[in-house]
């Protein structure tokens, strides 16, 4: 009988021990269940993501590939403008958005639409999906302050960079915002320095830096800011 007793005492006892802890047992493992299977739900959702922006993206590519020698027709610019604006809201923090949006400032530029070009850029700036990107795009917007007119908003962001694909080519446009005002000695030096600072990708850009080095010395200052004017508006070259 005391024997039984002694067994009842037992059970009971561990009863109450999983009564009073049960939670503590339970539940960690319940939630690691639930994290689990939540980041590879996330996990699965971010790609998903990644694929469905690949392909909005690779549409509108398709949209503004002109055969060669044609331009885009007007219908053609603002279905591809819509796609990109759809894309950019959509996917809104990603680097297809990202991507639509430099698009959309191209587009922009060849129409003249400068504003258009300079809200489309800020927006890249804006986010943080790529700092390359980033990086492209400052120096995209400072050509466009630079045809502005806006000479001190585009040379504070071509400034200076830590990045070093970005150095060459922030000089030159620096150099062209300089010739654009007639400092041709502030240019000069600028472009020496883009020239100095191209790396192997970027051989291509010497025989251009060449001319305008060249354009920097003559003293024919009206020549030398046409060849400016023609710098800062091309989105080609960035």
């Amino acid at each position: 009988m005391s024997d039984h007793i002694t067994e009842e005492e037992q059970i009971e006892a561990i009863k109450r021990w999983w009564s009073e802890n049960w939670a503590s047992i339970v539940l960690p493992v319940v939630i690691l269940i639930v994290g689990y299977a939540g980041w590879s739900y996330w996990g699965d959702y971010k790609e998903a993501r990644a694929q469905e922006g690949s392909a909005a993206f690779q549409v509108l590519l398709e949209k503004v590939e002109a055969q060669p020698g044609q331009k885009l027709s007007a219908d053609a610019i603002t279905d591809a403008q819509l796609e990109a604006q759809s894309i950019a809201s959509e996917f809104s923090g990603s680097l297809y958005a990202d991507m639509s949006n430099l698009l959309l400032a191209r587009l922009a530029v060849e129409s003249g639409k400068l504003d258009e070009a300079e809200a489309a850029l800020n927006a890249v700036i804006a986010s943080p999906a790529n700092e390359s990107v980033v990086g492209l795009a400052k120096a995209r917007l400072a050509k466009v302050y630079a045809a502005q007119g806006k000479y001190a908003e585009a040379s504070t962001l071509v400034g200076s960079t830590e990045q070093e694909a970005y150095k060459a080519l922030y000089a030159e446009i620096r150099g062209d915002i300089a010739l654009a005002q007639g400092d041709l000695p502030t240019a000069h030096t600028a472009y020496n320095e883009a020239l100095n600072g191209l790396t192997s990708a970027q051989y291509s850009r010497r025989g251009l830096l060449d001319l305008k080095i060249q354009a920097s010395k003559t003293e024919d200052v009206a020549a030398a800011e046409a060849e400016a004017a023609e710098a800062v508006v091309s989105p080609e070259g960035v």
